[in-house]
């Protein structure tokens, strides 16, 4: 089944003009043309509404795995300050000697 609708002869080159209807058959056409351009807006609805989900759904998983490295980086930067803490009072001890 054609598009029903065109270019523009004059108008800029996106500008788009619906042919004039010439009999029953061709009004029929454009008609049936009408409810295809409906469900594929439909189906395109539907598509960018999965699509967002599972982008929202992606989105949250990166956060929480992001929160989840970021604490396991905090804790062995903690670690690492109370060990450097354990060796200085080590080497002060030393030095009290």
């Amino acid at each position: 089944m054609k598009s029903s609708l065109k270019k523009s002869q004059q108008g800029s080159p996106n500008s788009l003009t619906l042919p004039r209807i010439n009999s029953q058959n061709e009004f029929n056409e454009r008609r049936d043309d009408s409810a295809f351009l409906l469900s594929r807006v439909d189906m395109l609805e539907k598509d960018l509404e999965r699509r967002t989900e599972a982008y929202i759904r992606r989105e949250r998983a990166y956060k929480t795995r992001i929160e989840e490295l970021e604490e396991e980086v905090e804790k062995m930067r903690s670690a690492k300050n109370e060990w450097m803490l354990g060796l200085k009072s080590n080497f002060d001890m030393l030095l009290l000697f």
